[in-house]
């Protein structure tokens, strides 16, 4: 027999010998343990009343079938077979019934996770016989580290604190011979805002249009708003957020040169003299 057979519950599987005898035979058995499932003769096959429903034999291949299979029917297998000439030919093979995997899910945080602040655990669940677990992050393995720590069955994962390239899409497998089933879980770190920059011409003449731009690394994306020293940017401006765009702004002398501030939670100023 060419090693362990491997089977579903409600399944079937087919233990058929390697190299079956060449002559023929006077008695075939196939038992499990102790316990005999059948026996068949030149002109007879008596089946056990426990396996009536659920065998069946090839008197050619001497290949048992057994079907409906459940998490008892695992064990060693035996064929023993009597040849006409009188000699006794055995082989024995294994079976492992394992449950299908199903209903495998991932439980995350509800809370916001800050970067350098929170901590994350996610865990998972599934029914079914569970061999082995494994974890990906975006489609690569996912590895312990100084923050990353998996608890001793591998079957849910602690990062603290939390950084912003702990952000994407975790995947966990349940595995077993017969079966697989993997689930999901999305992860977004909050950051920012930082790295905030201002764009733009800082001298410019009287009357001429000025276009300022700003940008900020953050997540979620930030929110903007502008100032003029200080004070809120009124209908001369046209606020479009990111982008900033001055029609006119009636100065008469060059030391009421005006500062623009984006305010964020944390903020820019950029200087803009006008030149007359």
């Amino acid at each position: 027999f060419s090693g362990q057979a491997n089977g579903a519950v409600g399944g079937s599987v087919v233990f058929a010998p390697d190299n079956p005898p060449s002559t023929s035979f006077d008695t075939v058995q196939w038992h499990f343990g102790t316990t005999i499932i059948l026996t068949a003769q030149s002109g007879s096959t008596v089946i056990a009343s426990a396996y009536r429903d659920r065998v069946s034999f090839d008197r050619n291949t001497l290949a048992l079938v057994l079907w409906n299979l459940r998490l008892d029917d695992s064990g060693i297998y035996r064929l023993t077979v009597v040849t006409s000439a009188g000699e006794t030919l055995t082989g024995e093979t294994s079976l492992q019934v394992f449950e299908k995997i199903t209903n495998v899910r991932l439980i995350g945080p509800e809370d916001l996770l800050i970067e350098g602040e929170s901590s994350a655990n996610i865990s998972s669940e599934g029914t079914g016989s569970i061999t082995s677990v494994q974890w990906m992050k975006d489609n690569s393995p996912l590895s312990p580290s100084n923050s990353i720590i998996f608890s001793s069955d591998n079957r849910s994962v602690s990062i603290s604190p939390v950084q912003r390239s702990d952000s994407g899409e975790y995947q966990c497998t349940y595995r077993n011979p017969i079966s697989s089933e993997t689930a999901k879980l999305s992860l977004i770190i909050n950051y920012g805002p930082e790295d905030i920059s201002i764009k733009g011409e800082d001298v410019v003449d009287l009357g001429v249009r000025v276009s300022l731009s700003c940008s900020a690394n953050s997540e979620p994306a930030a929110s903007f708003s502008w100032k003029i020293n200080g004070t809120d940017t009124n209908p001369v401006i046209i606020n479009t957020y990111k982008h900033l765009k001055i029609k006119h702004l009636p100065l008469k002398r060059r030391s009421s040169s005006p500062l623009l501030s984006l305010g964020l939670q944390r903020h820019r100023d950029i200087s803009l003299i006008l030149l007359h």
